[in-house]
């Protein structure tokens, strides 16, 4: 599906093509990143062309962020910064500039979870795995 995203008025079958591609690799992101990518494209169009009171509005809205929530969650490659880079630089989610949800998704601060040292990472001090 990602090529889609290059052809207007393909977003829904980005989002078709990328969704099925992962549920064959659910444990990777970037199907679902171009997913919210797609649906960031088709919000685009819908505020340029619906009444701000369109229910198909606030359905294409609710998909993009559970899709890019869902995304970010699976994504174990990139760091937090990379992905609010990413987002900020991507020309598809420009429309979501001023959205405060969008807003409160890039300014959220880092993970603080993430292991401090090797040992709670499940690594000794020479970064072989404990087992």
């Amino acid at each position: 599906g990602y090529y889609l995203l290059y052809i207007p008025g393909k977003e829904d079958e980005a989002i078709h093509y990328s969704r099925a591609y992962h549920q064959l690799f659910p444990e990777e992101s970037d199907s679902l990143f171009n997913v919210a990518r797609a649906y960031a494209q088709k919000y685009r169009h819908q505020l340029r062309t619906l009444p701000a009171d369109n229910p198909r509005l606030a359905e294409t809205h609710r998909h993009l962020f559970a899709t890019l929530h869902e995304a970010i969650r699976l994504d174990q490659d990139e760091t937090p910064e990379d992905i609010r880079d990413w987002l900020m630089e991507t020309p598809s989610f420009e429309c979501l500039a001023d959205d405060p949800e969008f807003q409160a998704l890039i300014s959220a601060p880092t993970n603080t979870s993430a292991p401090q040292n090797a040992a709670e990472n499940g690594k000794d001090e020479e970064g072989d795995d404990h087992e």
